[in-house]
């Protein structure tokens, strides 16, 4: 038989029974207050399982379309943490009746109620049809999970029956007319955590406020969603570190008698809302151990929990000189770079003299290198990629990013470096200053054959390289960032039968699988080059070379045959040069010559010991005759006079040009343009200087690249990159 309680007349009357889905009759009088749902016996579902909590009120047509049933939740004490401002905790004073809108703004907002400790989406109120409040949250009690959200890819997930028949539950036995749950049955609800939901449901009150003599029925209804039923790890992090009190917004947090007044806003981290005074200053990285539960039987018995609890906001390269004024979170590489060199607490800002923390652009040497240097950097790293799956979809992402925790106790050149290896670049010391360089897809900067360096020296020439296959592990982030591996190999050097000789190498600050690909690919390219180096001595116009710069080198001696010198004088389109040499009529020659500046303007770009004009020109050049000290050149547009505003010398005088070959099938050293980069660059005596540089393929980036759109074409010269010496 159901329970018939009398409402009390008083405040402080006793309150009404009320068991989970068993009925309760009640009746008031006219000067009741509200009666409270109290002592609820609430099972079948977990403390951090996702539940929903519904009343339903039954009584005759007659009674319930004429009667207001006043309902509120008694939160004091309750605590508020999250979402827009309002009262403590879950919180809703409404008079439910059959006309009562569902946009009435006293009613549970059931999405903020939630939102605060779950990680996946339950925006639903707004696809429901119902127009009423009642009828709305019928609908969501059978909806389930992204009710009517048809579009979400989950949808269908999730069990949306749309069947609520109180003739067939308790509610509808005994004889009592509630057969229609459309005419007959109001209804309200809310979900959350288990726990939260018991503690708000025990505050629910409910009374008449007309037809206080007619006897209704209530029922107190729990169930569960059919999926994502259990609340994860991070949830319940998130409510030891954010179920606190805050300014302002509402959720489900009850501070159950604990005294939680000391914990204030100034307290918590403004971008994650945990509190600072639980993770020591400055932390990334929180790691956790815990004990397993006795019901576990493993020989391990602690359980480690690890997440990244901030990133941390730097400052970026505004160009000229300049960097942002304020903080802001990102994983540009030169970014992090510049921010962990100029940074005094864990980089390298204590032993690197003079780096300004000063956002606008400064006159120190020393910050300007590295600023300018690495916005140039940052330019390259930004560079969209455009990637494409089966079906065609296209998605895009920046060439280099780093997203990675520092060990601040680590050697900080070490670290440095690693971060540098994400963009393919380098730190070196240089006339005193740090100094770094990328290795990017570039020009040549310098013409050297031995007209204008001595003690040439080639070693490592026809090495094969060491190593012919690359795994480079790196943290995925679509996999939970777990560690994955992309790999490259030499396939002409495997499809000859020779055995897979590999090295692995482990990136740090990578966590997408097309960045670890194309690092792979640049550790393979690279190598085919990387025994090979020249080293050479050098005079006064080497005084703005550097690490990292290109040169056009070539020597008579590698080449057999000599394809180089100075140019004595220019006459139109012949030149005239210092020495007769030995060429063929019926061949054309790519020809490249150090060129000179514009004259009257400031091509000098000091922080970067780079001339803005272009360095080297090249054009074809043609002879003849087979002995000639003389060739005519396709074009001189470009080319400049090193002498130009010295009227005493000679205009074009001495400049230093290199000859190559062309042909579609070299065979020889000469018929190759062979490009260098500068690796070290030492002053012997007062400008002398001592250059080792190693051999480089610009044709590289392509195969690098291979797959990717970067909305750009490499246009370098058509000259062959190798040849077979015969």
């Amino acid at each position: 038989m159901p329970t018939f309680v009398k409402a009390p007349e008083t405040t402080a009357s006793s309150q009404l029974a009320v068991n989970f889905n068993t009925e309760v009759l009640f009746h008031t009088q006219a000067s009741s207050s509200q009666a409270q749902l109290s002592a609820l016996t609430m099972s079948g579902f977990e403390d951090y399982e996702l539940t929903w909590f519904g009343l339903a009120i039954g009584g005759d047509t007659s009674a319930i379309t004429s009667t207001a049933f006043q309902l509120n939740i008694d939160n004091s004490n309750m605590t508020r943490a999250f979402g827009a401002s309002g009262g403590d905790g879950v919180d809703f004073d409404v008079a439910l009746s059959k006309t009562l809108g569902k946009t009435v703004s006293s009613a549970p907002s059931t999405d903020a109620r939630i939102l605060a400790l779950v990680e996946v989406d339950y925006f639903t109120d707004n696809f429901t049809s119902a127009s009423t409040l009642s009828e709305h949250y019928k609908e969501l009690w059978t909806g389930g999970k992204l009710d009517g959200d048809t579009t979400d890819p989950n949808f269908a997930a999730y069990n949306h029956s749309k069947t609520l028949n109180f003739a067939t539950s308790t509610m509808g036995t005994g004889g009592h007319i509630h057969s229609d749950d459309v005419t007959n049955v109001l209804f309200i609800a809310f979900w959350g955590p288990g726990r939260y939901v018991r503690e708000t449901a025990k505050r629910l009150k409910i009374r008449p406020t007309s037809n206080q003599t007619t006897e209704f029925v209530l029922q107190a209804c729990v169930r569960t969603e059919t999926q994502d039923t259990a609340f994860s790890e991070v949830c319940k992090l998130r409510e030891t570190t954010t179920g606190l009190p805050a300014t302002g917004g509402s959720t489900f947090f009850f501070n159950q008698g604990q005294d939680t007044d000391w914990v204030t806003d100034s307290l918590r981290d403004s971008d994650t809302s945990m509190i600072n005074t639980v993770v020591y200053p400055h932390t990334s990285l929180v790691q956790l151990s815990y004990p397993r539960p006795v019901k576990f039987e493993d020989s391990d018995d602690q359980t480690t929990f690890g997440f990244i609890y901030e990133g941390k906001k730097i400052k970026t390269q505004s160009g000229s000189g300049a960097i942002s004024s304020s903080n802001t979170f990102g994983n540009t590489t030169a970014d992090v770079a510049y921010d962990f060199i100029s940074n005094k607490r864990y980089g390298m800002g204590e032993m690197i003299a003079d780096i300004s923390q000063t956002a606008t652009a400064v006159n120190d040497p020393q910050t300007n290198y590295l600023r300018h240097q690495l916005h140039s950097a940052k330019s390259r790293c930004e560079q969209i990629l455009t990637t494409r799956n089966s079906s065609g979809t296209s998605s895009t992402q920046s060439r280099y990013t780093f997203n990675s925790v520092l060990n601040q106790d680590a050697n900080k050149f070490e670290t440095l470096q690693k971060i540098l290896n994400n963009m393919n670049a380098q730190y070196y010391f240089h006339n005193g200053y740090m100094m770094v360089y990328q290795d990017v897809p570039d020009d040549a900067v310098k013409v050297v054959n031995q007209s204008n360096s001595s003690e040439i020296k080639f070693t490592g020439r026809n090495h094969l390289p060491e190593t012919n296959t690359f795994y480079v592990k790196y943290n995925n982030e679509n996999k939970m960032f777990k560690q994955d591996t992309a790999f490259a190999e030499l396939r002409n050097q495997l499809s000859t039968g020779m055995p897979v000789v590999s090295k692995e190498v482990i990136m740090q600050g990578i966590t997408n699988k097309h960045q670890a690909e194309r690092h792979a690919r640049y550790l393979a390219e690279s190598s085919k080059d990387e025994k090979e180096f020249v080293e050479y001595t050098a005079g006064a116009d080497h005084i703005y070379s550097k690490p990292g710069d290109l040169i056009n080198l070539t020597h008579t001696q590698d080449d057999g045959i000599k394809h180089s010198g100075r140019i004595k004088s220019l006459s139109g389109s012949v030149i005239t040069i210092d020495s007769i040499i030995e060429l063929d009529p019926t061949k054309s020659y790519k020809i490249f010559i150090d060129n000179g500046t514009l004259e009257g303007t400031s091509t000098l770009t000091p922080f970067n010991q780079t001339i803005s004009d272009d360095l080297v020109f090249e054009t074809t050049a043609t002879v003849a005759s087979t002995s000639t000290n003389q060739l005519t050149l396709a074009s001189t547009t470009g080319l400049r006079s090193i002498n130009a505003g010295h009227g005493s010398l000679t205009a074009f005088e001495n400049q230093v040009f290199n000859l190559v070959e062309v042909d579609t099938t070299p065979t020889k050293s000469y018929q190759q343009e062979k490009i260098y980069k500068i690796q070290s660059i030492t002053e012997l005596a007062p400008f002398q200087y001592q250059i080792v540089a190693q051999r480089y393929n610009n044709e590289k980036w392509s195969d690098i690249d291979i797959g990717f759109d970067f909305g750009y074409t490499l246009s370098f010269n058509s000259i062959a990159t190798s040849y077979t010496e015969t």
